[in-house]
């Protein structure tokens, strides 16, 4: 009884919009970073989507950064803070689940409202509006 009110609950969470920190970056996505790395791209902020359930966030940052979700309604909000800037920046890439495709998204970056650089489908390159 225990074990299928855990399960229960694990199958209710994980419907939820999130956002994790991705250490082993998939290959598909890890070619378009390198093919933007080598064009030279200096993006702060894009996503990638690779056709899969999933998107990824690619964030641009010195020091360390904690990363967060919040859903309201039809908007969900991706939050980064980034605390103990050095002088070199590093690429983080986040793995991003919705709960629907319809719903609205916004990034925040140290509480403050930032749009996308750019969007990536595939290997085409679309700008953020």
């Amino acid at each position: 009884m225990v074990l299928f009110a855990v399960l229960l609950l694990t199958a209710c969470q994980s419907k939820g919009a999130d956002i994790k920190e991705v250490k082993n970056v998939p290959a598909k996505v890890q070619d378009m970073i390198t093919k933007q790395e080598m064009l030279g791209s200096k993006h702060n902020l894009y996503m990638i989507s690779t056709g899969d359930s999933a998107s990824y966030l690619v964030f641009r940052a010195s020091g360390s950064v904690t990363s967060s979700v919040e859903t309201d309604g039809d908007l969900v909000t991706f939050r980064l803070d980034t605390t103990g800037g050095s002088d070199k920046t590093e690429l983080h890439v986040f793995e991003l689940q919705r709960q629907g495709e319809d719903n609205m998204i916004q990034f925040e970056v140290n509480g403050k409202l930032v749009p996308l650089d750019t969007y990536l489908i595939g290997s085409a390159a679309l700008p953020a509006a």
